[in-house]
């Protein structure tokens, strides 16, 4: 956020409403003092940064996302507007997020007429290219990706009154749960604890990037751009329904039953909340199918086998081990912690006498309602709910102590049961690989069913932690019933349906290849992206137990649906290897060197960002434009405070390297409402209803409380206008 050698940056003009016509210095708007009164004294209405004795906006001016929804995935173009009001040259660096499982595989920038595509290389071998570029005063700019859903841009050379374009171009599966598709764009990278920051707590994360540390606006506060949003959605089979639980949309465009297009219905959104599209198609559920690409470019050719279960009788109740890990943490304060809390207890109601259960609360400290788990009588329970009571969310996010204690402890005496560990948080956190790597040798035969809450939850970290024990992730935002998402899910895990799952093909030499599988529950699908020699896709069987029969499901190559869609499975596939060679990275960091050539590799060959490959494209200039570039300066664009959280001030200390700040009044700055488009009048589309909408009696009070602020303006310019003529 700050000027390079310029203490006097500004990010923020005052509001004329509060009398003041001073801009702020960096002391008085008090940025990296959440505990100092200043902090909130002023309210900011526009980015602005300050260059000398100038006045200019922030260069970002505008993120349009585009993206094309084919069956089970999506391609999606960002688009970033960097421009330049001031009078002197400057570099511009922005800090954002992608879905944890996306593939960026293209950039290309736009220099007025002028378009350069970037190209993939080794990190060091780009970031160097990128700075030669810069300090020849060259145009370039660089995609960097610090960790699986973080990504830096940088633009350098931006010259007074260019516009440059940046477009950032992946493909990602789409997740398929509760018998619908969930597309997610996040919009809005949280504020991150650094895990092991307490003295406390043993050492996890290494080196921190500094993307961790990026400048944040306070909550309420705007920095001058927004975002657009259009999908196009292509099912190839009719849609019975679609929805967001996160914002407003409507519908720009529909084409028969199977394909519409809808858009955010603000015209210009504030990017502080992830965006979240739920659809549904028609007709019987797909037991399994099969899709496949060509190959193309000397790439491989590319299947991809989606099995959604069959549904099983019910399976008669078993004794079950329920440990609730709840985080407490700073980030969790207010609406999160009290819908975690209710969540909790509803299902303390819904134990039976034959369960046990336990209750781990933590953040920098772990507190525990006992040492081994409790059998589900009405003594304890009732001792679990006075601990529920006592519980309020501050200070910082030490993960890995609580997460060890809840896959350690001995079981308590009675028949066997499985271990199940409800983990609630919003995964605020940095140093997720470290944690999945001290965590993997304690999780044994136990589950870890992680619940995302909140609206810019870290999806990476909910993820890996389902993911590495066999588990579930389920996202909630505001409006959803949190408890009966948890017993859902509980119940879709307390007995799998296909077990011992295990997918094989033929090869055209004749031989057989066999690839392990997690188990299927209810409601949760299996997706597999493989490659295949040859220029027909292979006969795929799908193989497990169906409770104690055998269960087979073959697909032959008259069976494979060619997929026509414009992402690329094979792109997906390498996504996927980068993944799996990451994660052995870090469980056998001495296969350090070679694992990362591998992951070179894979990044080049498929041109694919990663942490060890960047993308950079450098436009050439003539030496008046380079002559224009020199003496310039760096711009980082701040990030938003996710709209939800209402402890970023504490979350922003952490990431000034202070960590145990907390703020001073505990509250969130009210959010600028954005004036809505209208809609629903003859021949305009009708708005989807979203449950993260206000009330009415919210909006109405909202409205009320602008008026007195413009009357109270009003008045105040009366009476200065009266004194003056005094």
């Amino acid at each position: 956020m700050a000027l390079v050698d310029n203490p006097a940056t500004l990010i923020g003009e005052p509001d004329p409403s509060d009398g003041s016509s001073q801009p702020m210095t960096t002391e008085q708007r008090g940025w990296l003092e959440p505990d100092s009164p200043s902090y909130r004294c002023r309210r900011i209405t526009a980015g602005v940064l300050l260059a000398g004795a100038e006045l200019a906006p922030l260069p970002l001016r505008q993120t349009a996302v585009r993206g094309a929804i084919t069956g089970a995935a999506a391609e999606v173009s960002v688009t970033q507007v960097f421009v330049n009001e001031g009078s002197a040259a400057i570099e511009a660096t922005y800090v954002f997020p992608l879905p944890d499982d996306a593939a960026a595989h293209r950039l290309r920038v736009q220099v007025g007429d002028r378009t350069i595509e970037g190209v993939v290389r080794e990190r060091r071998a780009a970031r160097a290219s990128y700075e030669q570029a810069r300090l020849a005063g060259h145009g370039a700019a660089l995609l960097e990706q610090e960790s699986a859903n973080i990504f830096t841009t940088a633009v350098a050379n931006i010259l007074p009154g260019q516009e440059v374009r940046v477009e950032i171009t992946y493909v990602q599966p789409l997740a398929f749960q509760r018998g619908q598709y969930r597309f997610v764009f996040p919009m809005v990278v949280a504020p991150r604890y650094v895990l092991g920051s307490d003295p406390a707590a043993e050492p996890l994360a290494g080196t921190v990037p500094e993307s961790v540390f990026a400048p944040r606006l306070p909550a309420g506060r705007l920095r001058g751009d927004a975002v657009s949003l259009e999908l196009d959605i292509d099912a190839g089979v009719p849609l019975c329904g679609f929805d967001s639980p996160s914002h407003e949309i409507v519908v720009v465009e529909e084409d028969g039953r199977s394909r519409v297009g809808v858009a955010l219905a603000r015209a210009a959104e504030i990017p502080n909340r992830d965006f979240v599209l739920n659809y549904r198609v028609a007709g019987p559920q797909i037991s399994v199918a099969s899709l496949w690409q060509p190959p193309a470019d000397d790439q491989p050719g590319t299947f991809a086998v989606l099995a959604v279960p069959p549904l099983a009788a019910e399976a008669v109740p078993r004794p079950r081990e329920l440990i609730f890990v709840l985080d407490r943490s700073g980030s969790m304060s207010g609406a999160a912690i009290e819908e975690a809390k209710h969540a909790l207890r509803q299902l303390l109601e819904r134990l039976s006498p034959d369960d046990t259960f336990n209750i781990i609360a933590f953040n920098d400290r772990v507190e525990l309602v006992a040492d081994v788990p409790l059998v589900a009588n009405d003594a304890e329970l009732r001792r679990a709910r006075a601990f529920l009571d006592r519980i309020t969310a501050r200070d910082g996010t030490e993960m890995l102590e609580p997460l060890r204690l809840a896959l350690r402890q001995p079981a308590a005496d009675g028949p066997p049961r499985q271990r199940t560990v409800v983990f609630l948080t919003d995964g605020s956190v940095h140093g997720e690989l470290e944690l999945l790597a001290a965590l993997r040798r304690d999780i044994g035969t136990a589950r870890i069913v992680a619940f995302g809450i909140g609206t810019a939850v870290n999806r990476h970290l909910i993820n890996k932690l389902a993911g590495a024990s066999r588990g579930a992730a389920e996202f909630i935002y505001p409006g959803e019933n949190i408890a009966r998402v948890v017993d859902r899910t509980l119940a879709r895990l307390s007995h799998p349906v296909l077990t011992d799952v295990e997918l094989e093909w033929a090869t055209p030499e004749g031989g057989i290849v066999r690839r392990p599988c997690p188990d299927l529950f209810l409601d949760q699908p299996l997706f597999v992206i493989e490659r295949f020699a040859g220029l027909q896709p292979p006969r795929v069987a799908l193989r497990g137990r169906l409770g104690d029969q055998p269960y087979v499901h073959e697909l032959t190559s008259a069976d494979a649906r060619r997929h026509a869609g414009g992402v690329r499975l094979c792109v997906l596939r390498a996504r996927q290897s980068i993944e799996t060679l990451m994660d052995e990275l870090w469980e056998h960091p001495q296969n350090h060197d070679e694992l990362r050539r591998e992951i070179i590799a894979l990044a080049v060959r498929f041109r694919l960002a990663s942490e060890f490959t960047s993308f950079v494209a450098i436009e050439y200039r003539t030496p008046e434009e380079r002559a224009a570039a020199f003496d310039n300066a760096t711009v980082e664009i701040p990030q938003y405070a996710p709209e939800t959280s209402e402890t970023a001030l504490f979350l922003v200390a952490q990431a000034a390297r202070r960590p145990r700040q907390e703020a001073s009044d505990g509250t969130a700055a009210e959010l600028i409402d954005v004036p809505r488009r209208d809609r629903g009048a003859a021949g305009q589309p009708v708005a989807v209803p979203s449950p993260l909408d206000h009330t009415p009696l919210q909006r109405s009070a909202r409205r009320l409380k602008f008026a007195v602020w413009v009357l109270a303006f009003v008045l105040l310019a009366i009476l200065a206008l009266y004194l003056s003529t005094a």
